[in-house]
């Protein structure tokens, strides 16, 4: 579309445009307070994807350890959360673990994929620490009451009738198999200041395996540290091990 510099200054000199120059802050200079539109198309090609991972994970794990329907569970988890996020308005003002704004479609996927995969994993979870599900607890209405909630790669639960225990989640979409050094240090930071472990359990999406370990364990280096194969004791498509009896030593190698 073709705009006349006319048609911008008439725009632009709108009683109801102008902002003060108090109100003027680096938002307004930077553009940050013009919400870009959610593309609802893409949104819906992303929610498919996720369909189709929830299905593959579904058909390779134990019957034992797959929701009732899973038919139901992509209904709930996926499109009717979606409704009621965009009930909310809630996926535009997304911003990365950084702080900085980015498209709220990539932001929201990457949350609804953490919640709707850790959620299919929760029975799995159970049986690894032999306790029921609703032990594990999580704030999944953050999004509803904070404007500055932001998704981040790792999920964290609450093992409420395990205490002093913190399970930290990682679903490793590439394999890389690293683990932050930062990470390694607030796990033991916590450990001193509250004697609660951090039990990371690291699904590698690709592979379809799972390594288990106690992250305040892990000995504080300044270059990330790279999970060893041996490591990866859970075959997704048997019975887990439980924890610690069943992992002995091999938490980490």
């Amino acid at each position: 579309m073709n705009f006349s510099k006319t048609t911008l200054l008439t725009k632009r000199t709108e009683p109801q445009d102008l902002i003060p120059p108090t109100e003027q802050s680096a938002a307004f200079w930077q553009g940050d307070d013009i919400i870009a539109d959610i593309d609802h198309i893409y949104l819906q090609r992303l929610h498919a994807r996720l369909g189709e991972m929830v299905w593959q994970i579904y058909e390779i794990l134990p019957n034992m350890l797959r929701p009732e329907s899973v038919h139901d569970f992509i209904g709930e988890e996926i499109a009717g959360l979606y409704q009621s996020l965009c009930r909310s308005h809630i996926i535009e003002a997304y911003r990365d673990a950084s702080g900085r704004r980015r498209h709220g479609e990539d932001a929201y996927f990457l949350w609804l994929r953490q919640r709707a995969l850790l959620k299919l994993f929760f029975p799995a979870i159970a049986y690894i620490l032999q306790t029921p599900v609703t032990a594990f607890h999580r704030d999944d209405n953050a999004i509803f009451r904070d404007k500055d909630f932001t998704p981040e790669e790792r999920v964290l639960v609450d093992v409420l009738d395990r205490e002093p225990l913190q399970l930290e989640v990682i679903f490793d979409t590439d394999s890389s198999h690293t683990i932050s050094p930062w990470r390694v240090a607030v796990a033991k930071k916590e450990y001193r200041d509250t004697g609660r472990s951090t039990l990371r359990l690291h699904i590698d999406l690709p592979q379809k395996t799972g390594a288990l370990f106690l992250l305040n364990q892990l000995a504080e280096k300044g270059n990330p540290l790279v999970i060893p194969a041996v490591n990866f004791i859970w075959n997704l498509s048997q019975i887990p091990p439980i924890f610690p009896e069943e992992t002995n030593g091999r938490l980490f190698a």
